[in-house]
């Protein structure tokens, strides 16, 4: 478990590489973009086309960041509230829907992405699976980070039974 966990952390920080470098790529791109719109009155046409993809890539990758580093947005007051027994169960079924629901998306962007790549853009030509590929590439990762969650969860709950002698509050 140890080396997925490396694995994980190793794989969310190149997909935040490169999600940064989309980033950068992006906004310098525009920047080219706007001065020669403006100031030297020629527009470069496939800029809209390539940022749609820099865009998916960034948003995408970037996802996988904060869903691994647990920084998404969680609304617990009601989770909080309950016992602590209770709050391990609402976890448990937290992480196993998150684990079904990244496989079942998984599955549909496998699909998608193979229907995308016998099409390509209208003015650079390239798959519109260049789209998709980081829609499947974020959610291999939320499945296995998912998994390992509950993994986690499940060890640490059997470990402290374990240790107390018999299931605590």
């Amino acid at each position: 478990m140890i080396l997925l966990k490396k694995c994980v952390r190793f794989i969310t920080d190149l997909y935040f590489l490169v999600a940064v470098a989309a980033l950068v790529a992006l906004i310098i791109l525009n920047t080219v973009e706007i001065f020669s719109r403006y100031f030297l009155n020629a527009s470069i046409i496939w800029v809209q086309e390539f940022s749609l993809l820099l865009i998916c890539w960034v948003i995408f990758l970037g996802f996988g960041t904060v869903f691994v580093e647990k920084q998404d947005i969680a609304i617990t007051f009601l989770v909080d509230r309950l016992k602590q027994r209770y709050q391990y169960i609402v976890r448990i079924v937290q992480q196993a829907l998150t684990l079904i629901t990244a496989a079942y998306l998984l599955v549909q962007s496998v699909r998608l992405l193979q229907h995308h790549m016998g099409k390509t853009t209208l003015i650079m030509h390239i798959p519109q699976g260049y789209h998709t590929l980081p829609l499947v590439m974020v959610l291999v990762l939320l499945s296995v980070q998912a998994f390992v969650d509950l993994i986690d969860e499940l060890t640490i709950r059997t470990r402290s039974v374990n240790e107390s002698g018999g299931i605590g509050a």
